[in-house]
């Protein structure tokens, strides 16, 4: 599998959103993970922490809903690698927004 790595930050009513585009007409299954600045991994359920793209899909997760307010830390997506599906198919962004102010966009690096 690959492994793909960018930040997320909720500190003082931040919106972050990640999103997830698969190129493939297979679907992607990938495990998600989120660890605080200071070092502490946010423990997420099977149904959080382990996702599907839809084949030349888009997948949006909200990452604030799976984080307490005013942290911000490392988010980490790690691909399972399906036998059908090439890996460099997955492509990951994460969207920082303060409402009314500015959304930046960026890439989740390999």
């Amino acid at each position: 599998g690959t492994r793909s790595v960018g930040s997320y930050n909720i500190f003082l009513q931040q919106k972050s959103r990640l999103l997830v585009t698969n190129t493939s007409s297979y679907p992607r299954r990938l495990s998600l993970s989120l660890t605080r600045v200071g070092g502490n991994v946010i423990p997420l359920t099977p149904d959080l922490g382990e996702r599907t793209v839809p084949g030349r899909g888009l997948l949006e997760i909200d990452l604030n809903q799976l984080e307490s307010e005013n942290q911000y830390g490392i988010v980490e997506i790690y691909t399972h690698p399906d036998q059908d599906a090439p890996l460099e198919s997955l492509t990951a962004w994460v969207l920082r927004e303060k409402p009314g102010n500015y959304v930046m966009t960026t890439l989740m690096r390999r």
